[in-house]
């Protein structure tokens, strides 16, 4: 799973974003001042096909804006 933002001084470096998939939640911070306009790798998740999985920002506890530019799958393997 990737994430994508554009980053600025003013953006939050305490971004929690919770990854959903078939063994449960994993949370990842990450700081927006940093990286931005790349595709960052956030964690390797598996999600079982036809069950429901998502990706959550959020911007409760942050100390700055929070960007969403984009989110990335990608299917490795069969």
């Amino acid at each position: 799973v990737y994430g994508r933002w554009t980053s600025y001084t003013n953006r939050a470096t305490n971004v929690p974003i919770d990854i959903n998939g078939s063994d449960g939640t994993t949370t990842v911070t990450v700081n927006q001042q940093e990286n931005g306009g790349e595709w960052v790798l956030l964690t390797e998740k598996e999600f079982t096909a036809g069950s429901s999985g998502s990706v959550q920002i959020r911007t409760d506890g942050t100390d700055g804006y929070v960007i969403a530019d984009g989110i990335r799958l990608i299917r490795v393997g069969n």
